[in-house]
């Protein structure tokens, strides 16, 4: 008689196994089905495939085929035929969801010229919004590339002054996206400052005190007001 190794179960690894991956397999079929991904993003096509890998994974599908199937079904029809040659793999590569990917982001991603006259569209300047807000424009253009040296140049030259000098010192030991969260501190006094200004050659009199940048703006412009000596202005 065969000797075993006193486990009864040890004598059918394959029969256990089997209907556990059947189970899992029908499950991660159920969550696909329930799994509503974003509408296709031309404009950001990288984004627009973490998004959905990223939702694919948080309801447990993580079967090539499965995610795969779940992506095309999201592509206009012009962009599908892009990929049809992948579809029509049968049976489907064991990495088609990688090379799906792979020929989406090639074929309509930003080539690296498109990428340099991009920020052609960017503000010249912050106006309405925060520095982290820029950064985030930033990075979406140079996802890869973000703390390159002429990256951080674009932001910089973006900045109100004081605060470009504040923020390339940091940048000697920190990271953009650091930098550009650590300046959203310091911008509201930016701003506190430009409008005081205004209201300050509107009005002198009616200059607020509620800040320390108004107390100076305030100073400046009442000693650019005084009679100097000699002028024949003085009070007699």
């Amino acid at each position: 008689m065969a000797t075993t190794s006193g486990d009864p179960m040890s004598e059918f690894p394959l029969q256990q196994d089997c209907p556990l991956k059947a189970e899992l397999s029908a499950s991660s079929q159920v969550n696909a089905v329930r799994v509503e991904l974003p509408q296709f993003d031309l404009e950001d096509i990288d984004t627009w495939l973490l998004m959905c890998e990223n939702l694919l994974h948080d309801a447990g599908v993580v079967r090539q085929d499965t995610m795969f199937r779940k992506i095309l079904a999201k592509l206009p029809a012009q962009y599908f035929r892009m990929v049809k040659h992948l579809v029509l793999q049968q049976p489907l590569a064991v990495d088609c969801f990688d090379q799906l990917k792979t020929c989406l982001r090639d074929r309509l991603g930003l080539a690296p010229s498109e990428r340099l006259r991009k920020p052609e569209h960017l503000p010249p300047s912050l106006g309405d919004m925060k520095p982290s807000q820029l950064y985030g424009q930033l990075e979406q253009l140079y996802p890869n590339d973000v703390d390159h040296e002429i990256v951080r140049e674009m932001f910089l030259k973006r900045l109100p002054l004081s605060i470009s000098i504040l923020c390339r010192e940091k940048l000697k030991s920190h990271q953009l996206a650091q930098v550009a969260y650590m300046a959203d501190a310091h911008f509201p006094l930016q701003s506190d400052y430009t409008a005081s200004t205004l209201i300050a050659q509107a009005a002198v009199e009616d200059v607020p005190f509620a800040s320390s940048s108004d107390l100076l703006v305030y100073m400046h412009l009442w000693a650019a007001q005084q009679p100097r000596a000699g002028d024949g202005n003085l009070p007699g």
